[in-house]
């Protein structure tokens, strides 16, 4: 008998689809699902990645559905971070080659972290960066 995990991309799959398709608003209770805590954090992982959609250059940029996971076993802070990294992420190399260079990350890193106090931003340019 197979385990929960080794099916979890298909269900992803079918669950993303079905979302997508309905363009409503859904909730996922994890906490009354029986299965295993890390199945758990990978199916809710696995969900903000197939529910991503990148809206950059399209006329309309609102999703018209809307997840709420109910997960008391995950870190919401890690996950919310661990979230917010990919959708940047999968933003920038989403971007079409052109419009992507060191000069548009580099401004992109400062717009998302410059005012956090505890992060400190260094840029290593030219002779400096052939150096390292």
């Amino acid at each position: 008998m197979k385990k929960i995990n080794e099916h979890l991309e298909d269900i992803v799959a079918e669950l993303g689809g079905l979302i997508k398709k309905m363009q409503k608003e859904f909730f996922l209770d994890l906490d009354t699902t029986i299965i295993a805590n890390a199945d758990k954090e990978l199916l809710q992982q696995l969900l903000a990645v197939n529910l991503y959609a990148f809206t950059k250059y399209k006329k309309e940029k609102k999703l018209h559905y809307h997840l709420a996971i109910k997960n008391s076993h995950t870190d919401e802070k890690k996950f919310d971070a661990l979230n917010t990294s990919l959708q940047i992420t999968r933003e920038l190399v989403n971007d079409p080659s052109n419009s992507v260079h060191p000069k548009t990350v580099e401004e992109e890193v400062h717009k998302l972290f410059g005012k956090n106090k505890n992060i400190k931003i260094t840029t290593i340019k030219g002779k400096e960066l052939e150096k390292k």
